[in-house]
């Protein structure tokens, strides 16, 4: 019997990515289970200090076969089968403090950031919005005509992780919502939901 795992790195570093995706009794018994003579296992693990990343009896346990195949591509080349997990675990602890802190809020502030998900929405290739172009939106909407209002509101978007800033094309500053599309359109109905609820 032939066994493939791919980034089988141990549980303690697991964890701070995505929980649950190779558990401590998960390693144990994948060493025992390549223990028995007429299993190969073969496995994969993305980390410069893979030998060290195991204690001593798992380590021993598996017996390994060292052999360094470094491909030298891209990261996100390298990884591409496993980018779904992860983002979709990020992706999903992202959607769920929005929806938490965005129904915590005023709806002046919910406005601003359905104004700011629709304008990325609109165009998912935009590296995103200005504050001048955002304070404009704001004004024409009738949310708030203070420059100092928004900029409060952005503050409590940035301490919640809401947004995020990079520098535009031009070297200006702009704002975007860390979410996939998909993930954005289902916390805006979400956020929308819980206030219709109140």
């Amino acid at each position: 019997m032939h066994r493939a795992v791919n980034d089988i790195m141990p549980a303690r570093l697991q964890q701070r990515f995505c929980a649950g995706l190779h558990a401590p009794e998960e390693q144990l018994w994948l060493s025992r289970l390549s223990q028995a003579p007429a299993v190969h296992l073969l496995a994969s693990i993305d980390h410069v200090n893979a030998a060290l990343l195991w204690d001593n009896r798992t380590a021993a346990a598996f017996n390994w076969l060292w052999l360094d195949v470094t491909s030298y591509a891209a990261y996100k080349a390298e990884t591409s089968s496993m980018l779904p997990i992860l983002t979709s675990c990020k992706q999903s602890a992202a959607k769920r403090g929005a929806v938490t802190v965005l129904s915590s809020l005023v709806s002046s502030a919910r406005e601003v950031f359905k104004l700011l998900a629709g304008e990325q929405l609109e165009d998912p290739d935009a590296p995103g919005i200005s504050f001048p172009a955002l304070l404009r939106m704001v004004r024409e909407c009738f949310i708030t005509n203070s420059e100092h209002a928004l900029k409060s509101v952005l503050t409590e978007f940035r301490d919640h992780e809401l947004i995020k800033l990079r520098m535009g094309p031009d070297g200006a500053e702009v704002m975007y919502v860390p979410m996939e599309p998909d993930v954005l359109r289902n916390a805006l109905a979400e956020m929308e939901e819980g206030v219709a609820a109140c």
